[in-house]
């Protein structure tokens, strides 16, 4: 039945409120209903119950008629009846009015059953002339009231306030199914009682059965035991209703598999998530979250979200994407707390689901790796401008979009300026290459902003590293925005950071300044005096959201004089080291000696607290400005001004070079590596005026960039093209990679190929492009072949990559204790991502949830990384101030100051503060500081940690620091009398422009130009034998180690020689004493053998004298010789 599509149809409409009235009406009380109809969805309800109910009403009516005339007896029901069609006509004249295509309305089912049922009544009525009597026994008027049966149709406007689809479907088609049977049952019984003529008996042929008198179920039931079984037992013999029945079994041949296969393909389409609706829990907000969302950032996003940091307040996301959850998705799915919504932004039943009009926040991400920024952008901004349609309210938004372009869109498709306030909308390249380029200038920045805008918690095991403990106590401190206490007012900014940090260990590095009509943004002000006449924001870095509470409501008891006592602690540390460095090198000079103490005052307190204009003189000068809201930030010309520019245009063909191997153009300079076409955002921070100087850039990238993308960066100096890829090591030889300092890696666009022809299959499937895990790997892998041939080829540069899935941060080390970490902490505690050379593109959605929190963390970072120039907010000043004359301070790193090193960090924040107007917020410790093989980042140290020489530190200045290794020394007197004369110079200036005459002394300016030509000279030759003495003590530091070196290596020979000496005497004596054992031995038993064969002899002697007589001469001859032998033997 086709008529209940229109009918939905209209009902989205109104429910939309997108009645308007027709401009052709030109009446002024039809355009206040419609307006009346537009705003207040209230009234749309109650005008949809009241016809429903009168509907109801009349269809009753005519079904309670069929049994019983009575009602036609009473006179109060022609009058009430009439009224009810008098309602009916006027609002459908309204709804003619109100409607955007009358032709349209006029041919729906819902005009045609309104039609049906009102204009043969009322012909009737006035045919008859009976408006308050009724003739129930005319056929004519049974025939009319037959026809308000029709108004069964008009109740499915009832359906649009069902949420469910497939409630509504099943609904639908109920309704559908029951005005069938009621409308084919009145007809059926009209007919059998009013047949004409001799059509048919009015009496069963089979059973005697007064059809006539069958009361109206009884025509229900034979209606839907026709439309099931095709006519069984079928009692009617009149023709007209055989018919009538033969066109009901065709209507409902037609009707029934069309609705029945419907509802079908509803419930096997739709899973459980397009099904669910979210029921609102009192106390609890929750926060709708939509867009391009991969595992990756879903993962990084609600890990963030739901963190412990961030107290225990229970809140629901809701992620509604428009395709059911993958496999990594539903395991997200465990927390009880994140619900999914399969549904699409667009469309308003599931913004409904999603209860969007009770939502505290919208955060809407994008594909950060799309093959086409804009028409990602472009979607971006659809859904966002769907849902505000949707909304009545305004609700804070938080979008994410690639490119710069499209963030001045999104402002320009706002049409409230409440709206322009309250969003938020993070720029991911303007952001991701603000950052990777400063990551050139300062080392380890990744890493710092990542700690700023991430929750780590506490380590759950013991750590085995030192540095980790460091690194992992930095990651605890966070951004918090406080309304700052009255009792800095008065007091410069720099006072008040020393105050907070002294008293609560918190840094205090922003100020906003808020009046009724405008606000503005500082980072670091320094010397800028805080007003009363604003209210006062302060941005620091602090461990919880405790500590920044007790900030705002520090009262200030005994810190009066906080400010001045530790300036006099400074100065006495400051007057230690000068005397002892005079000491060690008193032999030098006789002019070096230790100076007085009058002598040796490097500062005073007047210091600390001179300035042309004290705080009352500011508050009398201090005016309420106005805010210049510049959506539209195309000015380039305003971004020129602030950044280093060569005169004329700079055509691509002539930085193009086929190498610059060993060319004196590329020399310490950057290679950036990987296609891009917005690349303005790197060049810009590496080309501000507020740096000494700029390092060359080479882009190697195997395309050359876009016309478009060259004229945006024609201007800028030493910018040079190599073609070529960083997967080719030949490619990386022609940038001249050995004498670059820097290399950046970027990850590759994803590009996928479509085999369909069909262009409308390829732009459906771009809209459903998330990237799978196989995806973010083979981007990965790209950058990991790049990482490993420029570390090949140069093992010590700086390398800042971006990764898409940080667990491929593992690829990149060889290390299996960093693996370990990887498994057992989480990426972002591996020394890689700890020095700052790792940036993963999800990191913006830790800053989207963080967001959600501290709306006002996007806008800091927004300054820090790109500073003024891409702020939106502009002061418009009637008069000149000189309490806001100050500028922004910007990034730097410096190393530690020699009189710094080996003292606590609490004395350098102390001192930098005082007397520079610097702001210290972290340190980057190099490799070996610790147990550390690669530099780490340790934000807001512990103030009694001790200074090494391998210490850098991240600080906020107005300028460039100079001289800084010799701040706090014997040389900080002579920049300090600068300092002052500069400011009495200024002073003077001042006052001199005041007075109409003032005499000069010549003979004065002569003498002290002289003094200061001596003063110079002196000065210089006293630097040039410190300089010396530095040089001849480092000399000898390295010849002393050389020496204790070569004594060690030869006292280690000694000692070897001497072991092997002993060892060979030992077993020399060894070996004779076991020889001497054995000639012993051997000689006991040539003894023993001689002593036995002497006893025999003796034996064998005996026994011969006794036997042997000498007969003769000769034989007594013999006899003598045996007994002599006998003798000798």
């Amino acid at each position: 039945m086709s008529f209940q599509v229109n009918s939905r149809n209209l009902s989205t409409q109104i429910k939309k409120s997108e009645i308007i009235p027709q401009s052709s009406t030109g009446n002024a009380i039809t355009q206040k209903f419609a307006q009346m109809l537009e705003d207040q969805a209230f009234l749309n309800k109650v005008l949809d119950l009241i016809n429903s109910l009168f509907s109801f009403i009349v269809i009753f009516q005519y079904i309670y008629s069929t049994y019983s005339t009575s009602i036609w007896s009473v006179d109060t029901w022609p009058i009430t009846s009439t009224l009810f069609h008098a309602y009916f006509f006027f609002e459908w004249i309204c709804r003619i009015l109100t409607s955007k295509d009358i032709n349209k309305y006029i041919k729906s089912w819902e005009s045609v059953a309104d039609l049906i049922s009102i204009i043969p009544y009322f012909v009737y009525k006035f045919v008859t002339n009976s408006f308050i009597y009724e003739d129930y026994s005319d056929p004519y008027l049974l025939l009319i009231n037959l026809l308000s049966l029709t108004r069964i149709m008009r109740l499915q406007r009832l359906l649009i306030y069902i949420d469910n689809d497939t409630l509504k479907e099943l609904f639908q088609i109920i309704l559908a199914a029951l005005s069938l049977v009621i409308l084919a049952s009145g007809i059926l019984q009209f007919t059998q009682r009013n047949s004409v003529g001799n059509i048919g008996s009015g009496k069963n042929s089979n059973q005697d059965i007064d059809l006539n008198t069958l009361p109206f179920h009884y025509y229900i039931y034979f209606v839907m035991i026709t439309i099931s079984t095709l006519g069984y037992d079928n009692p009617f013999n009149n023709s007209v209703i055989r018919i009538l029945i033969i066109f009901l079994l065709i209507f409902s041949f037609i009707f029934v598999p069309q609705y029945s296969s419907k509802l079908i393909n509803l419930l096997s389409k739709k899973s459980f998530f397009a099904r669910r609706s979210y029921k609102v829990v009192e106390s609890v907000s929750h926060v709708v979250v939509t867009g391009v969302v991969s595992s990756t950032a879903a993962e990084n996003f609600f890990q963030e979200l739901f963190h412990q940091d961030h107290g225990d307040q229970a809140k629901h996301a809701l992620l509604l994407l428009p395709h059911a959850p993958d496999g990594q998705l539903e395991n997200l799915l465990s927390n009880p707390n994140l619900f999914y919504m399969e549904g699409q932004p667009s469309n308003d039943n599931d913004l409904k689901r999603c209860q969007l009009e009770k939502a505290k926040s919208v955060i809407i991400l994008c594909n950060k790796q799309s093959s086409d920024p804009h028409w990602e952008d472009s979607q971006t901004i659809l859904r966002a401008m769907d849902m505000k349609k949707y909304l009545k309210s305004n609700i804070r938004f938080c979008t994410q979009l690639l490119r710069q372009e499209g963030k001045t869109h999104y402002y320009l498709s706002l049409q409230e300026t409440q709206s322009e306030q309250i969003d938020q909308v993070i720029c991911i390249e303007e952001l991701k290459m603000s950052l990777l380029a400063k990551s050139c200038l300062c080392p380890g920045l990744i890493a710092l902003v990542n700690n700023l805008i991430t929750s780590s918690g506490s380590p759950t095991d013991n750590l085995e590293y030192k540095w980790l403990e460091d690194y992992w106590k930095g990651q605890g401190f966070e951004i918090y925005k406080v309304l700052l206490s009255h009792k800095y007012q008065g007091r410069t900014f720099s006072q008040a950071a020393l105050s907070i940090y002294k008293n609560y260990k918190a840094i205090l590095f922003g100020l906003e300044l808020i009046s009724t009509e405008s606000s503005r943004l500082f980072l670091n002000p320094g010397s800028m005096y805080i007003p009363s006449t604003y209210e006062v924001i302060g941005y620091i870095i602090a461990e919880d959201k405790e500590t920044a509470d007790n900030i705002s409501q520090s009262k200030g008891q005994n810190e009066e004089n906080e400010f001045q006592d530790e300036a006099m602690n400074v100065r006495e540390d400051i007057i230690d080291f000068t005397r002892k460095f005079y000491q060690k090198n008193s032999s030098l000079n006789s002019q070096n000696t230790p100076p007085k103490d009058t002598e040796m005052k490097l500062f005073t307190d007047d210091d600390y607290y001179n300035n042309d204009y004290d705080s009352s003189q500011i508050q009398d000068e201090q005016r309420e400005e106005h805010l210049k809201n510049a959506i539209i930030t195309g000015d380039w010309n305003k971004i020129y001004e602030k950044c280093y520019t060569s005169k004329d245009k700079i055509h691509l063909k002539d930085v193009s070079f086929e190498s610059l191997e060993n060319n004196i153009l590329a020399q310490n300079h950057i290679i950036l590596c990987g296609a891009v076409d917005n690349f303005i955002n790197f060049i810009m921070p590496l080309r501000a005026k507020h740096l000494d100087n700029y390092p060359a850039i080479i882009l190697l990238n195997d395309k050359e960039p876009t016309e478009k993308a060259w004229n945006l960066v024609s201007l800028f100096p030493n910018i040079y093209f190599v073609k070529g890829s960083a997967l080719n090591q030949r490619d990386l030889i022609r940038a001249n990679i050995q004498k670059a300092q820097t290399v950046v890696i970027l990850a590759s666009e994803f590009e996928q190929s479509f085999q369909d022809s069909n262009k409308e299959y390829e732009n459906e499937a771009k809209k459903s492009m998330e990237l799978t895990k196989e995806q973010e790997d083979l981007l990965d892998a790209k950058t990991i072949f790049k990482y490993k041939a420029v570390q090949k080829l140069k093992p010590d540069i700086q390398i800042v990559t971006e990764f898409v899935n940080p667990a491929n941060i593992a690829f990149l080390s060889s290390d299996p204790s960093d693996y370990s970490l990887l498994k057992k902490f989480g990426y972002n505690h591996t020394p890689l991502f700890a020095s700052g050379e790792i940036y993963i593109s999800s990191m913006m959605d830790s800053l989207s949830a963080q967001a959600f929190y501290n709306p006002a963390l996007i806008k800091v970072l927004n300054l820090i990384l790109l500073g003024d120039h891409s702020h939106q907010q502009f002061w418009k000043k009637k008069k000149f101030d000189k309490s806001f004359n100050h500028q922004n301070s910007n990034l730097f790193h410096i190393k530690i100051p020699k009189a710094f090193q080996g003292k606590t960090f609490e004395k350098l924040f102390c001192f930098l503060a005082a007397r520079q107007d610097i702001i210290v917020i972290a340190l980057y410790r190099l490799s070996l500081c610790k147990d550390n093989k690669l530099p780490y980042v340790w934000t807001n140290p512990d103030p009694e940690t001790i200074l090494t020489d391998r210490d850098i530190c991240f600080i906020f200045s107005q300028t460039p620091p100079q001289d800084y290794m010799e701040w706090g020394g014997p040389l900080e007197k002579n920049i300090q009398q600068k300092r002052k004369k500069k400011l009495k110079k200024h002073t003077s200036d001042s006052t001199q422009s005041e007075n109409e005459e003032v005499p000069i002394n010549y003979d004065e300016i002569e003498r002290t130009n002289a003094n200061t030509r001596q003063y110079i000279k002196d000065s210089e030759l006293v630097s040039q034998k410190i300089n010396q003495i530095a040089e001849k003590i480092a000399q000898v530091k390295e010849n002393c180690k050389d020496l204790e070196l070569m004594i060690q290596n030869r006292q280690d020979q000694i000692i070897d020689q001497l072991k092997n000496v002993i060892q060979d005497e030992l077993n020399n004596i060894v070996k004779q004493k076991q020889q001497q054992n054995i000639i012993q031995q051997q000689q006991q038993q040539q003894l023993a053998q001689m002593q036995q064969q002497s006893q025999e002899e003796n034996n064998n002697q005996l026994s011969d004298q006794s036997s042997l007589q000498p007969n003769d001469d000769y034989d007594q001859d013999n006899y003598d010789d045996k007994k002599v032998r006998l003798l000798r033997n």
